[in-house]
């Protein structure tokens, strides 16, 4: 069974931070500057109060300063960080991950979620302990990892192995009765201590959240949800099938007292 903890020791505040989807219907542009080169527009795919992933075109490593400007007017609209990691996709593109000197702050979150640009995202935390294994295309070993918390959007873990920049990483969670569970994840961020390297893993398929719910053994409150309308709909249902079949007998039993025979072997197979 996880088990809850009370506090986490690591002093990543990147891991805290609420993350805001863009909308796929209205997208926020931008103009990126990476150690004082201008030139490279992209779209700004999710963003926290302090980091924030691009979807562009160009060349990045990690380590770069970076320059990004929002087109669209706000109160701070410049924003100065580092790469972070960079994902080449198959389309000629690329997801640029970055942290920033400055926070966002509130207000500029609150802006763009009023112009129509984020989408509130209700991920809260909840934190775990939770032991798992971890390999990746480099390192076909697997390593032992600890899940720090969960959330639908992701996973913080804790493991004394570096983990490596740009890479997708498979988790094999243990579940009870030896049903482990192996679900893909992508890297957010890491931060590497002398307590070992904690790491931000992002789902990739769209029913892992709830696959890893199930096996941390953590509720589902829309799950609970869920059942508990169907079970509503079905209790409507037997209403409203024994108030026909009453309703029919009834008739039927008003027009035998009228002198009309009513074939009773027929109502009865109702």
């Amino acid at each position: 069974m996880t088990a809850r903890k009370e506090s986490i020791e690591d002093t990543a505040e990147n891991r805290k931070q609420q993350w805001y989807k863009t909308k796929d219907m209205r997208a926020l542009t931008c103009c990126i500057a990476v150690e004082g080169v201008d030139g490279n527009t992209g779209t700004v795919l999710d963003l926290s109060s302090n980091g924030l992933r691009l979807l562009c075109v160009g060349q990045y490593r990690v380590g770069q300063r970076i320059q990004v400007k929002m087109d669209t007017p706000l109160l701070t609209d410049v924003f100065h960080g580092e790469v972070r990691n960079v994902e080449p996709r198959g389309d000629g593109k690329i997801i640029v991950g970055c942290s920033l000197n400055e926070n966002v702050g509130d207000e500029v979150l609150h802006k763009l979620a009023d112009q129509g640009f984020l989408k509130r995202r209700r991920d809260a935390r909840i934190e775990v302990t939770h032991s798992a294994r971890m390999f990746w295309s480099q390192h076909p070993d697997q390593v032992h990892i600890e899940l720090r918390d969960y959330s639908n959007g992701g996973l913080m873990i804790h493991t004394d192995v570096v983990i490596p920049d740009d890479d997708h990483l498979k988790l094999i969670i243990a579940g009870e009765h030896d049903n482990d569970l192996c679900v893909e994840t992508k890297l957010q961020w890491k931060r590497v201590s002398g307590s070992g390297c904690f790491a931000g893993l992002a789902f990739v398929d769209d029913d892992a959240p709830q696959r890893v719910a199930r096996v941390l053994g953590l509720s589902n409150q829309d799950d609970q949800a869920s059942e508990i309308k169907k079970s509503g709909s079905g209790g409507q249902l037997v209403f409203v099938s024994v108030a026909a079949v009453l309703i029919l007998i009834g008739g039927a039993a008003v027009l035998q007292m009228s002198g009309i025979q009513v074939p009773w072997e027929i109502v009865s197979t109702r």
